[in-house]
């Protein structure tokens, strides 16, 4: 067992090294600061900030991928920066891979690959009559406005998730639109497509809706939406019920299937393009809504309510008159 004498002494041994370290270490600091230079501060280096390219880079890069190309790009800036760029008769558009784009327009222009556009900020795309057929290298994006007219696009799912807003694809291959569900879509546009049915629209805050020239027989999922705009024209749609106390402000329903306007009544119509030839019930629906202004056969023969039912009942066969008999 150790005696408390035996445990303290190695420790007094101990500490008074310590001292006298410390002690020679204190006496040897002021030449160490004699010795020491105070170092500069760091000089502060500005973040970087986009790397400025101009126009004419753009159309010599253009000019070099498309030999064809007559410097007619038009380009939009903000603070010196290019925002926005329109093309005509391009098909190559690699130049555009060091732009910051917000807004494209590519009407008309022969692109078929959009992976130059991959990881760009686009808000507005308009790829109207080009054979583009894969989207995925938009995936991600935060596109506002699509417009796809005449396109080869059959795909939709790159486009999942999208804030999308208007979305145009008339006269596409397009059949299956559950890519949309519960997108912000405001404006839909399926003139000629493949699509069938409208099963998931009525998870869209849609206000206009076009469906010309689809197979689309069935508008029961519109019941109780918010629309104002609906476009039916060309179809095997028939019956209007599920229609029925909607606040409708524009209808196309001509060549439709449509024979019965009943559903019709009430609404606050402002415009309503029709084949009156097919009604054969409602039709006095129509003439006593007191709100619509338009009325036509097709967009390019609407005309004011009152001269519509002028020349309407002009165009009627007088009414037969009975024999009298004396």
């Amino acid at each position: 067992m150790y005696k408390p004498s035996q445990l303290i002494f190695p420790f007094l041994i101990s500490a008074i090294s310590i001292i006298l370290v410390n002690g020679c270490s204190q006496e040897a600091a002021p030449d160490n600061k004699a010795k020491t230079t105070k170092a500069d501060p760091p000089v502060p280096v500005a973040p970087a900030g986009p790397v400025i390219i101009s126009e004419q880079d753009i159309h010599e890069r253009l000019k070099k991928d498309n030999p064809d190309y007559q410097n007619n790009a038009e380009f939009g800036k903000e603070k010196g920066i290019i925002i926005s760029a329109k093309l005509i008769g391009v098909e190559d558009i690699s130049a555009l891979k060091a732009l910051k784009l917000q807004f494209l327009d590519l009407m008309n222009c022969p692109v078929s690959d959009l992976s130059p556009l991959k990881g760009m900020d686009l808000q507005y795309l308009d790829l109207t009559h080009c054979p583009v057929t894969d989207l995925s290298p938009l995936k991600g994006m935060k596109l506002q406005e699509l417009y796809l007219e005449g396109s080869f696009v059959s795909d939709l799912s790159p486009l999942q998730g999208m804030p999308i807003r208007i979305l145009r694809m008339e006269h596409t291959p397009v059949s299956d639109i559950s890519p949309l569900e519960g997108m912000p879509l405001n404006q839909l546009n399926l003139f000629d497509t493949k699509v069938k049915s409208l099963g998931l629209v009525n998870t869209l805050p849609l206000k206009t809706l076009w469906i010309p020239s689809t197979e689309i027989t069935d508008l029961s999922p519109l019941k109780g939406m918010l629309l104002e705009s609906l476009d039916i024209q060309d179809t095997k749609v028939a019956d209007l019920s599920p229609l029925r106390g909607m606040q409708f402000l524009r209808l196309n329903l001509a060549n439709s299937a449509v024979t019965d306007l009943t559903p019709l009544k009430g609404m606050p119509l402002q415009r309503l393009i029709f084949t009156p030839a097919n009604i054969t019930k409602g039709m006095d629906v129509i003439r006593e809504n007191p709100t619509i202004q338009g009325l036509g056969t097709s967009f390019e023969t609407v005309k004011a309510a009152d001269e519509f039912w002028k020349e309407y009942d002009a165009a009627q066969p007088a009414p037969k008159h009975q024999k009298s008999e004396n």
